[in-house]
Parts: structure tokens; C-alpha cells; sequence
């Protein structure tokens, strides 16, 4: 099925429309892929410092799943997405945490010290 492109760009040859169209659709699906997957779309960034932080971390965070996902598919031998991964290191993440939660337990850890340890490192800053 063939889409229409449509264009200002009068001067420019077909094969450098297609080339924009296609650049830019790999920028639409990186910031489709931020507010999906990363929740950005709930961020108010003002400086201009906030607002490249926050891209060097997602950018780094994009990069890790999508070299997480590329290993998953050779284990599993299927291609999976981004939100697939993400779901999976959630998923991993919850299954350790549990397992280690478990070991203390059973070797007498009581409950307050296993609580205190789930405490983040650093206090959240009150908004």
C-alpha cells in the first residue's frame, strides 16, 4: 500500500523526500518510544540543563534496552520490541528481588532490616 508524502520542498528529488520522510520517522518513533515506554510525557522540563539531562539519561536507558533486546533475540530466537524488554527486566527484576527478599528470610533476617534495605539509597525531594 502506498502512502502519500507531501512536501514544500519543491527543489528536492524524490529519493531525498523518502530519505527525509524516513529519517524523520526514526525521530517519531524514538519520542512514540520515550512517552510509551518511559513515561516522558509526564516530565515539565524549563532549563535548558533539566532538559539535556534528561535526554542523555533516556537516550542511555533507550540504549541499554534496545542492546538488552538484541540479546534477548538471539537467546529466544524471536524478534521482540522495546516494550517486550522493558516488560522482561521489570519482570526479572521483581523475581530477584523476591529470591533475595526469600534467602534472607529463611536465614533469620527479620522483617524491619529486609524493610530498611528496600528503602531507596536517597530520600525523594518533595516537589
Amino acid at each position: 500500500m502506498a502512502h502519500p508524502i507531501i512536501t514544500t520542498c519543491l527543489e528536492s528529488t524524490l529519493k531525498q523526500v523518502v530519505r527525509t520522510v524516513a529519517l524523520r520517522w526514526i525521530v517519531e518513533t524514538l519520542f512514540a518510544d520515550f512517552m510509551d515506554l518511559m513515561g516522558s510525557d509526564q516530565y515539565q522540563l524549563h532549563s535548558t540543563k533539566d532538559i539535556l539531562r534528561f535526554w542523555a539519561l533516556g537516550l542511555c536507558l533507550y540504549q541499554y534496552l534496545d542492546s538488552l533486546r538484541h540479546r534477548l533475540e538471539r537467546i529466544h530466537k524471536r524478534d521482540g520490541t522495546l516494550g517486550e524488554t522493558l516488560a522482561w527486566l521489570r519482570e526479572r527484576h521483581s523475581d530477584l528481588t523476591l529470591n533475595w527478599i526469600y534467602h534472607l528470610s529463611i536465614n533469620g533476617v527479620r522483617l524491619p532490616l529486609i524493610r530498611s534495605a528496600l528503602q531507596p539509597a536517597l530520600p525523594t525531594l518533595a516537589t
